[in-house]
């Protein structure tokens, strides 16, 4: 098995992503592996949100920021509270 893959429940993953989850550091794994973890967790009955907000950045031609979101399963009020709790969580983590 190459360095880059890790198994989990019989599932080859990529080894940033369990680097990332054991050193609770999300720079150590991309977007796109976190997105697929979402959706394996999704697939696999570990998860099952109500009601979901995802939100990315994406860098233009121009070197500005383009923000994009979706949003499922809930209201824009729903959608704010989720976001204010986050970041709430984030902040009480951070041990800044």
């Amino acid at each position: 098995m190459s360095a880059d893959l890790q198994v989990e429940d019989s599932k080859i993953v990529s080894f940033n992503e369990a680097r990332a989850e054991r050193e609770r550091n999300s720079t150590l794994w991309t977007p796109r592996e976190a997105a697929e973890k979402l959706l394996r967790d999704i697939a696999d009955g570990r998860r099952n949100p109500e009601v979901m907000y995802i939100c990315l950045s994406q860098p233009t031609e121009n070197g500005t920021e383009q923000i994009y979101h979706y949003c499922a399963g809930g209201t824009n009020m729903e959608y704010a509270g989720l976001l204010h709790y986050h970041l709430y969580e984030l902040a009480r983590d951070s041990g800044d």
